[in-house]
């Protein structure tokens, strides 16, 4: 069963803009936007994260394109525009992709507390506080 506030919650993190174009933005956007332009100071570790951070938006938004695609695949079900067999046939394929997704998401998750968590600190300081802020 879909907790239907924690997917409403999930989708109020895209927006779309006066062009009808699909955004997301927020903390976990601006630490990524942060550490992609901390990459320039030539630190591995700053670079990987940068990486992995993007990863894991890109996970994020697929996670979140495959539930819209559910819904929407729902909506022409119940319209009569699409055989209720084949729906569920899709759905099957979609929910063997999210987990997929999913489990990518946390494999990326997974190397970036890796980095973290063996690593001496980064020692650039713009990159602490661009973490303190966009966490706190």
């Amino acid at each position: 069963m879909i907790n239907k506030q924690r997917l409403n919650s999930s989708l109020s993190t895209i927006h779309e803009d006066d062009s009808g174009r699909l955004y997301s933005c927020g903390h976990f956007i601006d630490l990524t936007s942060d550490l992609h332009a901390n990459v320039v100071t030539g630190n591995e570790d700053v670079r990987s994260l940068a990486n992995y951070f993007h990863y894991v938006h890109q996970d994020v938004w697929n996670l979140e394109t495959i539930a819209l695609r559910m819904e929407w695949q729902k909506g022409l079900i119940s319209r009569g525009e699409l055989d209720k067999l084949l729906g569920s046939q899709f759905a099957a394929c979609d929910i063997d992709l999210f987990h997929i997704q999913y489990r990518s998401l946390f494999d990326h998750l997974a190397k970036i507390i890796g980095i973290l968590s063996t690593r001496e600190p980064l020692g650039n300081e713009p990159l602490k506080r661009a973490l303190s802020r966009n966490l706190c």
